[in-house]
């Protein structure tokens, strides 16, 4: 999905002004790079139109691919500053795409002193997205106890 590292295209080409210069020597090494310059170009619009076809063909797989919902409550501590952390709760509902991975759809946030809210609300979920598999992991890490 995203974690995958990122390519960054970039092309950058100087064109000097051409008024009264006489070195021939200096125009022909201008045009040398100029052609090299169009070569990388070229090079660079192929790795592009080959991206729009990897486009193409990722989304035909997704609209190909069997969906499935997921709701997961989960328990993260995040730094509060002043040197505390605190525990939220995270209830999230991702369409699952088989063998393709999955997208957030819908999230709540509870911060840990509404851990019963977070839970009344996946309660209602399930009953909302009765065919959804569910995962639950709120318990304190060993660390935290």
């Amino acid at each position: 999905m995203y974690n995958d590292k990122i390519e960054d295209l970039r092309f950058t080409v100087s064109l000097y002004p051409l008024e009264g210069e006489t070195d021939l020597e200096a125009l022909r090494r201008r045009d040398s790079y100029i052609a090299a310059d169009i070569a990388e170009a070229k090079a660079i619009i192929r790795k592009m139109e080959e991206y729009r076809q990897e486009i193409f063909t990722q989304a035909q797989r997704i609209a190909a691919a069997p969906v499935s919902l997921e709701l997961e409550l989960v328990r993260s501590r995040h730094f509060a500053g002043g040197g505390q952390y605190r525990p939220f709760y995270y209830l999230t509902c991702y369409e699952v795409y088989a063998g393709i991975g999955k997208k957030k759809i819908r999230q709540e946030i509870f911060p840990g002193k509404e851990r019963f809210k977070a839970i009344k609300l996946l309660e209602e979920w399930k009953k909302q997205y009765p065919s959804a598999t569910i995962t639950v992991s709120i318990n304190k890490s060993k660390w935290e106890r």
